[in-house]
């Protein structure tokens, strides 16, 4: 699971232990909803951005991590909008038989074309 929009309205600290039992992969953390702080995007870490009553404000969510929706569109458009959907990754045109780097890496996404430039494979974070 990657977004909990049922849990706006509840108290932070519950909502915290309810993302982290539903998702073991994560470290769920309570930040003030105007709080600044690291914004970097790390698969692993979720904020639960709360009110000065505690009251969870916002859908606490890792972020959009898979673009089925682009397969079929060029490469250049699928790179713009998977950048503009999560701005903590970068979208990166490859050959749909292109070898590489296997690392999984949550701030990358290949978006693998074919020889016409069409995406193939539905583009998502690794």
């Amino acid at each position: 699971k990657t977004s909990w929009p049922e849990l706006v309205g509840v108290e932070g600290e519950v909502a915290k232990e309810t993302i982290e039992r539903e998702n073991s992969a994560v470290n769920a953390i309570v930040v003030a909803e105007d709080a600044q702080g690291d914004t970097q995007f790390r698969c692993d870490r979720v904020r639960v951005r709360v009110n000065e009553n505690g009251i969870v404000t916002r859908t606490p969510q890792i972020g959009k991590t898979s673009w089925p929706e682009l397969v079929g569109v060029e490469g250049e458009v699928a790179e713009e909008t998977i950048e503009r959907e999560n701005p903590t990754v970068n979208a990166v045109v490859v050959k749909e038989n292109a070898k590489g780097d296997t690392q999984f890496r949550c701030n990358r996404v290949r978006v693998r074309v074919n020889e016409n430039g069409i995406v193939t494979m539905t583009p998502q974070i690794g």
